[in-house]
């Protein structure tokens, strides 16, 4: 009878060690459960961060070509408003020598 209360006692040592681990291995399942959700929710937060700073690149790239073709812009007018200038000066300038030539052939 001594024997078989060994054995059982053997038994339910052998159980319990089992339980322990199913305990630890049911923990560890759990933990991992929760640092793969804790992964999932930072890849989250990580992906969103990148797509905002993504689209506020994308934004200041826009408004960086507006504004070289708006200064683009400007520098054309301007040129041909001193090519006008430029045109408007030079008839002016011919008006003027051919006034002094008759002015000379007068005298």
């Amino acid at each position: 009878m001594v024997k078989v209360e060994k054995q059982v006692a053997s038994l339910a040592d052998d159980i319990k060690k089992e339980l322990a681990q199913l305990r630890a291995l049911s923990t560890s399942k759990d933990e991992l459960k929760k640092q793969q959700s804790l992964e999932q929710k930072i890849a989250a937060m990580v992906e969103s961060a990148f797509k905002q700073q993504t689209e506020k690149l994308e934004k200041l790239k826009r408004e960086c070509r507006q504004g070289f073709a708006t200064v683009h812009e400007s520098i054309t007018d301007s040129k041909g408003l001193l090519e006008g200038k430029l045109t408007l000066s030079e008839e002016q300038l011919r008006k003027e020598i051919s006034h002094i030539k008759k002015m000379v052939v007068v005298v």
